[in-house]
């Protein structure tokens, strides 16, 4: 069952009309349809939002480090709410 929704592009505006943000927008779209409003979260790195799909509980991300280094952001939330690898969903 998926848990965790991380959509990864880059911070900033010199990259949001950037194809390497299509995670963002992916997410942006998600959580816009979904009724969600992202905050900031420095503990993880990023922005975070939750919501209900169907009846499960899912935390979307969108990581504030550039793209390459998105891993920290999902590696720290991961561990902080136990979710499995298996249970994560990476949109890129």
């Amino acid at each position: 069952m998926i848990k965790l929704i991380a959509g990864l592009g880059n911070p900033g505006k010199d990259y949001q009309a950037h194809r390497h943000n299509a995670g963002f927008w992916f997410i942006e779209s998600l959580a816009n349809n979904l009724d969600s409003i992202f905050s900031s979260q420095s503990k993880f790195f990023g922005e975070t939002a939750v919501c209900l799909i169907g009846n499960n509980k899912v935390r979307l991300l969108k990581p504030k480090t550039f793209m390459n280094n998105s891993g920290i952001c999902i590696k720290e939330l991961i561990e902080y709410f136990k979710i499995e690898s298996k249970d994560v969903f990476v949109f890129h």
